[in-house]
């Protein structure tokens, strides 16, 4: 049998308890998007401005 350490169950654990927080949508009216991205990934202006023509 495979044993497991204390961390990997502990965040398993986590990562379950949050999933019915996920799930719960909200009022469903919001009307924007937040992207969010790693510091050393580099959007270019012109792919920002063809994003927003194109979700807008």
């Amino acid at each position: 049998m495979r044993r497991f350490s204390l961390p990997v169950i502990l965040l398993l654990i986590s990562c379950l308890a949050t999933l019915p927080a996920l799930a719960c949508g909200g009022d469903g009216g919001g009307d924007s998007l937040t992207v969010i991205t790693h510091d050393s990934f580099n959007l270019s202006e012109e792919l920002i401005k063809q994003f927003r023509s194109r979700t807008t």
